[in-house]
């Protein structure tokens, strides 16, 4: 799956490594979280020993990011600004989604979070 966030029109990179040899997942003899990355070009890994669901919010707390229906990162919904979510289909159809940090992570997905203006 891939993950795109964009700040007002700036889009963010999401680092390479994110979950991968930290502290905590080397304490459990393991060398990547549940969810990670390997590049910076937005594709989650998902790697799992059992069939459980995993929700988006997983990789930003890995990540150590804010992120809910409040707000991402540093940025917060207000009067003025908005976050929404999208998840791209295989026909490459938008299709808004509210669920935000609950959003169950699926393989080929293409998942879009833009924080911004309201319209």
């Amino acid at each position: 799956m891939y993950l795109t966030i964009q700040i007002e029109d700036e889009f963010v990179t999401i680092p390479e490594n994110v979950g991968v040899n930290t502290n905590t997942c080397n304490q459990s003899g393991a060398n990547m979280h549940v969810v990670h990355t390997h590049s910076s070009d937005g594709k989650l890994h998902l790697e799992m020993q059992t069939d459980e669901d995993v929700e988006l919010g997983v990789f930003f707390d890995i990540w150590g990011q804010h992120f809910d229906e409040t707000g991402i990162f540093d940025y917060r919904v207000n009067s003025t600004h908005e976050l929404v979510m999208y998840n791209r289909d295989g026909n490459g159809t938008l299709e808004e989604v509210d669920l935000f940090d609950n959003y169950i992570l699926l393989n080929n997905q293409d998942i879009i979070i833009s924080y911004r203006e309201r319209v």
